[in-house]
């Protein structure tokens, strides 16, 4: 019996010694698995760090566009406003000499109430005016 206990034994071991290397066997294969996903990853990883330099150099370039149209925008603004403050002061000038012109036509032809209408138009122009320009210089200190 003693021997039949000494050969079961090693055919116990035995046994073991397949499974332990059939799971060997298995482990070998997943770090395979493992090693090759890694290299993706490093791979994938590498496209990543280059996609985000490349989007850092593209909002560099975006800041810089942006800032450019600002200057652009803020000097056509200025100049708009220097158009428009000149405009209003031709529109006055205009209206002073439409009333002379009315005046003048006033002296030659007796019609009193035309006159009238010629003052009551140059008071609206020039409220106009005034309130146009006091917009304005409300908008150019916001």
């Amino acid at each position: 019996m003693t021997m039949n206990i000494g050969i079961l034994v090693e055919g116990l071991v035995s046994v073991l010694l397949i499974l332990t290397i059939g799971y060997c066997v298995i482990l070998n294969r997943q770090l395979k698995m493992l090693r090759a996903d890694e290299a993706t990853l490093k791979k994938t990883i590498a496209e990543l760090t280059i996609a985000a330099a490349r989007a850092e150099n593209a909002i560099s370039g975006l800041r810089a566009a942006a800032s450019e149209t600002e200057t652009a925008l803020n000097d056509r603004t200025r100049e708009t406003n220097l158009l428009s403050h000149r405009l209003a002061e031709h529109v006055v000038a205009g209206e002073d000499v439409m009333a002379r012109l009315a005046a003048i036509v006033q002296v030659a032809s007796p019609d009193a109430g035309a006159r009238a209408t010629v003052k009551s138009e140059r008071v609206d122009t020039a409220t106009r005016v005034t309130s146009l320009q006091a917009r304005r210089a409300g908008e150019r200190a916001a």
